[in-house]
């Protein structure tokens, strides 16, 4: 009997896929006719399953801009000093 397999990913990847099944799983949870969530309820949850899919990767991106942000501005005072260098 063959095994059903899901696809190798990479870490964000696998992240990401994770990420989607338990919003899928939560929501399922969520509309199930047996479960009766108050409007708070729901709330926390949507908030905590945000977090666990945000945690790490707002520092990630702020780490980015920040690199691209001193890259540019590396670059800028690079071209002012040889500026300054070519005009002496």
């Amino acid at each position: 009997m063959r095994e059903s397999r899901k696809p190798m990913l990479s870490s964000n990847e696998t992240d990401s896929y994770s990420d989607i099944e338990e919003v899928i799983e939560l929501k399922n949870i969520a509309l199930s006719p047996s479960v009766n969530l108050q409007y708070e309820q729901l709330e926390e949850l949507v908030e905590r399953v945000l977090k666990n899919i945000l945690h790490g990767k707002i520092e990630e991106m702020l780490a980015e801009v920040m690199e691209e942000v001193v890259t540019k501005e590396i670059k800028q005072l690079k071209s002012i000093l040889l500026e300054t260098i070519d005009d002496n």
